[in-house]
Parts: structure tokens; sequence; C-alpha cells
């Protein structure tokens, strides 16, 4: 199963069409990458429905299909912890957010998410502890689609200096949050971001 979120809203896609036979959501059997495309228009709109589950018996064909239907970029980042047990979190475009960013080519993901954190807020002293989970988003780029995989880190960090944020990506606030201050946040955060906090168990 492949969860891809779209306009901050689950689409499901299965080889199990059993598992979801009584599920909340709109239901459809893939026959093409044109209906696929046409689902998709339907779905982004606020008028669509709340979780979409598309069925097809090669699980890896349908994501094949997917993939095919918008351009597929690579991406990472992570989830911050310091000594204090806070948590480093970014106000990106209205939202808060964690710090990721696209992959370079040829860049392993480990790599490119320590970066991507070092150049978002100007942390540094950051050691990947464990991966932690994958997600997967769409979004408009001027007139193409864009299906965005991210890795996910829990990382380590000493850090107790200033920080940077990089205004020219939409970032206007880097801050440590303790665990309080994070779950208070969740309603102003994408679904995709709050899974990914919600895998470290926060409570």
């Amino acid at each position: 199963m492949y969860k891809v979120f779209v306009n901050n809203k689950p689409l499901l896609l299965t080889d199990n069409e059993e598992e979801y036979r009584n599920a909340v959501a709109a239901k459809e059997r893939f026959t093409s990458k044109k209906q696929l495309s046409r689902l998709l228009d339907q779905f982004e709109k606020k008028s669509g429905p709340d979780k979409l589950v598309v069925h097809h018996w090669d699980i890896d064909e349908l994501f094949y299909y997917l993939r095919r239907a918008c351009k597929y970029i690579h991406a990472a980042g992570g989830v911050v912890k310091n000594s204090e047990d806070q948590y480093l979190l970014i106000f990106r475009n209205g939202k808060w957010d964690l710090p990721k960013g696209k992959l370079e080519k040829g860049e392993h993901p480990e790599v490119g998410a320590l970066r991507e954190i070092e150049e978002e807020c100007g942390v540094f002293g950051l050691e990947i502890f464990q991966p932690l989970a994958v997600t997967y988003h769409t979004y408009w780029m001027k007139d193409k689609r864009v299906l965005k995989k991210t890795w996910w880190y829990e990382i380590e960090s000493d850090y107790n200096g200033d920080f940077i944020p990089q205004l020219e990506e939409g970032i206007t606030e880097v801050r440590w949050m303790n665990k309080t201050e994070v779950n208070a946040i969740k309603n102003n955060t994408y679904k995709s971001i709050k899974e990914v906090i919600e895998s470290i168990s926060f409570e």
C-alpha cells in the first residue's frame, strides 16, 4: 500500500481491495494512466472526497503509472532533537513544518537530510539516530504536477547557537519546541508532517 497526500488529503493505492471494503472513502479500480490523472484532478479539488482508495492487482504497476502522471522527485529531512528533549520546527509559508528539501543528483538521503537541515535552519552538530518514515505528497510547480518522495530521519544535535532561517525558501522562523508545544501546533501543519511527528510519540 502507498499513501500519497494530495492537497493534504490521503490517496491510498492498494492491491488489497478487501482491506478497504468498509472504509469511508471514494473507491476506484485502476484502468489507465489517463483515468488516474483524471482521478487526481478531481480528488485535489476542495469539493472532492476526503479520502480516495484506488485498487489494482499489481501495486507496483499502479505506483509506476502514478509516477508517470507526475514529475517525480526525491527529498529528505528530519525530526531533530536536542539534549533538552526539544524538537526543531520551522515556520514556512504560514504553516509549521519540519526541515526537508530536494536531494541533489546522486545524493544519498541521509546526506541530503543533514545538508537541508543545515541550509534551512543554520543548525549544525547533526547526527542521524535512525530512519523514521517515508512520505509521499503531490503539489503543483508551474503547470506540472509533482510527486515528492521524502525520506525522514530521527536526528540528534547539541547545537545551541542562533538560527538562520532560509528566507528564500519561505522560512521565517526556526524554533526549538518541547513536546507540549509540538502537540499544540499539530493543527497548523500538513497531515504528512503530523504523521511523521506522531511516529516518534510526542504524547
